[in-house]
């Protein structure tokens, strides 16, 4: 007994002893992964002490081991890879009351706290821990890699913003005359013009529509701005979503432009007007002011669930699988939310998912060019696109990913390291995440950290009852698990859509 205690204070301290390695910013990435890989080796050791421990104490009970299935995952390394270990913790006893309980006709709501709202401390293992013995079916939650907060309501407000320093009013356009020699098809179009000067560039002008059709073009006309020295014309195919910059002009003199129906490129129309920019200011002198105009939304928590139905007997006769079931339904829950938080529509129930958020950038990988290239040019687009940031996580499919991770040069070798080396999980020195849940051939290139914010309204919670329908005549109980978000952008263009690939 004295060495299975020995093995799980030892797990214990190479928990701690990892996570503090996590946080040594002092330590370089390789400094870390050799401490981590040799953290492994000693936890693999002690839990197969704990392995032998509990095989021996089923082999004397003549039957399955009644600990909980989350208990014994935990000290044997075996965390669910892209889950926080629950903050539920059962003895046997306590699993056979709460499923008497139930049995007795008694509603019980069981509460999980997942990675986006436990407590840090007491719930979740460090990172390095999940997924020690790696489960191929289960996913890696990109909930983790958005901050995320508790929300005080079903709804939560939010300022989407774009700053300008320029000091111009904004222009107001007129429409010409559509006629025929453009390329567009058949439709309805909306337009905005900015101007700019050194300082930036001013928020959108009042808003035009016309209905074309197709093969026309269409004059847009505007009164010349004083001290501008260009403008920039935005267009899109609905309201208040123009999402594609149609022509850079440069020269403030100009008072009119013809649409002709080009593809463009991917940008957004400023939101925030900031009247002034900082400047120097001498000792008791004036300090320019600046006043925002922000852009309200109203965020609505989006519900996930999913429920199954057990019979009496095998959570009688194997409490254990009460654990799987619950892991499973996690799991389940994870894969949905991955789902929605990347391909979700925005319509009726469904999230708006980064992959449909108006407004992102985005870059086509051609035929000839290389992924890494791509991808490069990609986090020069953040760089030095309208939100000025480094990306801080490339989400992207397997597929797509071991494509790219088994690239090789002239001679035959790997570009991204010999695959008998540590795995890469950086490109660029951008984390890798890679979900099933992303489409093959797109990449989400982003800083999530600047431009979006998932709010956990409630939690993955896990409900079990035996009163439904005639759930207890028939010897059955249901357990259901459900969790509530949303998801914001603030700054659609802290994302780059790479396709392609």
């Amino acid at each position: 007994m004295s060495n299975v205690i020995f093995a799980k204070n030892a797990i214990r301290d190479l928990a701690t002893k990892a996570k503090e390695t996590v946080a040594n910013e002092s330590l370089s990435t390789a400094q870390k992964k050799r401490i981590l890989d040799d953290i492994d080796v000693d936890l693999k050791t002690h839990a197969a002490t704990v392995e032998l421990h509990k095989s021996a104490q089923r082999l004397m009970g003549g039957g399955e081991s009644l600990e909980s299935g989350y208990g014994y995952g935990v000290e044997t390394g075996r965390a669910v890879k892209g889950l926080a270990t629950p903050s539920l913790s059962l003895a046997p006893d306590e699993q056979q009351g709460l499923f008497l309980a139930a049995k007795s006709g008694q509603n019980l709501t069981l509460h999980l706290k997942d990675a986006a709202s436990s407590d840090l401390a007491r719930t979740q293992l460090p990172a390095q821990f999940i997924g020690l013995v790696d489960r191929k079916f289960e996913p890696s939650r990109i909930l983790d890699h958005i901050p995320s907060t508790t929300m005080a309501g079903p709804s939560v407000e939010w300022i989407t913003h774009t700053a300008n320093t320029v000091a111009l009013p904004s222009p107001v356009i007129t429409l010409g005359t559509a006629a025929s020699g453009g390329t567009f098809a058949a439709g309805d179009y909306f337009w905005k013009l900015t101007a700019t000067n050194s300082g930036g560039e001013t928020v959108g002008s009042n808003e035009l529509t016309a209905t074309l059709t197709a093969s026309q073009k269409q004059p847009i006309n505007w009164t010349a701005v004083t001290g501008a020295n260009g403008y920039r014309l935005y267009r899109g195919i609905a309201a208040g979503a123009e999402n594609v910059l149609v022509a850079v002009i440069s020269d403030g003199t100009t008072a009119t432009y013809t649409d002709l129906g080009g593809a463009g490129t991917s940008a957004t129309v400023p939101t925030v007007d900031r009247t002034a920019g900082a400047a120097t200011v001498h000792a008791g002198g004036q300090m320019p002011e600046t006043s925002l105009t922000p852009v309200q939304t109203i965020l609505t928590a989006k519900k996930l669930g999913i429920f199954t139905t057990v019979v009496d007997e095998m959570l009688q006769d194997f409490p254990t699988f009460a654990g799987y079931t619950q892991v499973e339904l996690q799991r389940q829950i994870t894969d949905a939310e991955n789902w929605q938080l990347l391909n979700g529509d925005g319509t009726g129930d469904n999230l708006l998912g980064l992959l449909n958020t108006p407004s992102t950038l985005s870059r086509v990988k051609g035929s000839g060019d290389a992924a890494l290239d791509v991808i490069s040019a990609g986090i020069s687009d953040l760089r030095t696109g309208p939100s000025y940031c480094e990306p801080d996580v490339i989400v992207i499919n397997p597929t797509t990913w071991n494509t790219i991770r088994t690239a090789k040069n002239s001679l035959g070798n790997y570009i991204l390291g010999d695959p008998g080396q540590s795995t890469v999980s950086e490109v660029w020195g951008v984390p890798v995440v890679q979900t099933s849940q992303m489409l093959p051939g797109t990449v989400v290139l982003a800083n999530l950290e600047m431009g979006a914010q998932a709010f956990v309204r409630e939690g993955i919670t896990l409900a079990m009852t035996n009163s439904s329908d005639n759930d207890f005549t028939n010897g059955k109980v249901k357990i259901r698990a459900t969790e509530r978000l949303c998801l914001g952008v603030s700054r659609p263009t802290a994302i780059n859509i790479l396709t392609g690939f």
